[in-house]
C-alpha cells in the first residue's frame, strides 16, 4: 500500500473505506459525512451530532478520525469507521445511543 503522505489523501482514502463500510454493513443507508483527521486523545474518533459542515448539497455531520491513533493497524482504523457508522445510523433513525452527556455508549 502507497503511504499515505498528505492530509487529502488520507482523508481521500477513509472517505473511500467509509463508502466501503457504508455498502458492506449498512446497506449504503448512511448519509454520507464530511471526514476530517483532527487530533483528538480521548477518542479514536467521533462523529457530530449537528450537521456543522456547509456544502452545495446542504450541511452535514462530521466524522472525525484521531489524528492521534492513525498508527494504528488499518483494521482498528476501519474498526473505528465501523463504529462511527453505527452512531450514524443511530441518529438518523432517532436511536439514543449514548448516556451521561455521551460518555457511556
Amino acid at each position: 500500500m502507497k503511504e499515505l503522505t498528505s492530509y487529502n489523501r488520507a482523508v481521500q482514502y477513509l472517505t473511500k473505506v467509509f463508502k466501503l463500510v457504508n455498502a458492506e454493513f449498512f446497506n449504503s443507508e448512511l448519509e454520507m459525512p464530511t471526514i476530517t483527521i483532527q487530533s483528538t486523545t480521548e477518542a479514536y474518533g467521533h462523529v457530530t451530532s449537528g450537521r456543522i459542515w456547509k456544502t452545495e448539497q446542504g450541511y452535514l455531520r462530521e466524522l472525525n478520525i484521531s489524528a492521534d491513533y492513525l498508527d494504528r493497524s488499518v483494521e482498528n482504523i476501519v474498526a473505528t469507521l465501523i463504529h462511527e457508522g453505527c452512531h450514524l445510523y443511530a441518529m438518523q433513525n432517532g436511536i439514543r445511543d449514548t448516556s451521561n452527556r455521551g460518555i457511556y455508549h
